[in-house]
């Protein structure tokens, strides 16, 4: 068994990543463009960028953290976990590049505000590599929690990703249109009225 964590650390994890990859996954299907005509529907995105960044951080940004991948494993598996790691992101260099394009994000956007008056980006081309990551350890605790017995009430990876997540994702894209074509007549409340 490759774990060094205890079960109720392992389990709470899974539930920051499963987070991640809702979030990833919502903000996906929610598809938000300039010309939403609600602030409602921006919000949202923003929020779950947020919360995705975040979760993220929480596993993967600062390594004193308990909740750091690294702490979850024995020193011995740490090399074969971030040789996974570094391949779902495309190689060491990529890895180290969205670590640092998470960090930046966090710091401008999420845990500081830094008044340099640029704008949200509209776009987030590092989320897949984020879930993705995210599903490396998710996997890695999952199994040693079945291992252990300890996986009940915990989603089976093979449930929630491939083809599985593309349905979900179509299903909540589908909840996104029908969530606009619901509110079209609506118009965002003045702020001072």
């Amino acid at each position: 068994m490759p774990a060094h964590h205890s079960d109720q650390a392992a389990r709470e994890v899974c539930q920051v990543l499963l987070t991640l990859s809702r979030c990833i996954s919502m903000k996906q299907a929610l598809g938000v463009t300039k010309d939403d005509h609600l602030n409602f529907f921006r919000l949202y995105d923003g929020c779950l960028m947020d919360v995705a960044v975040i979760s993220w951080w929480k596993i993967f940004g600062n390594r004193r953290d308990a909740s750091h991948w690294r702490k979850l494993f024995r020193d011995e598996c740490h090399g074969r976990i971030e040789s996974k790691l570094h391949e779902v992101a495309g190689c060491e260099r990529q890895y180290d590049f969205l670590w640092k394009k998470v960090q930046a994000y966090r710091n401008k956007y999420v845990a500081h505000h830094e008044f340099d008056h640029g704008e949200r980006p509209s776009r987030h081309p590092y989320l897949p590599p984020l879930r993705d990551t995210g599903w490396v350890i998710y996997d890695e605790l999952f199994r040693s929690l079945s291992f252990t017995g300890m996986s009940c009430g915990l989603a089976d990876p093979d449930n929630i990703s491939g083809d599985r997540l593309e349905r979900i994702e179509a299903h909540w894209r589908e909840i996104s249109i029908v969530a606009r074509e619901a509110t079209k007549s609506l118009r965002d409340a003045p702020l001072n009225p």
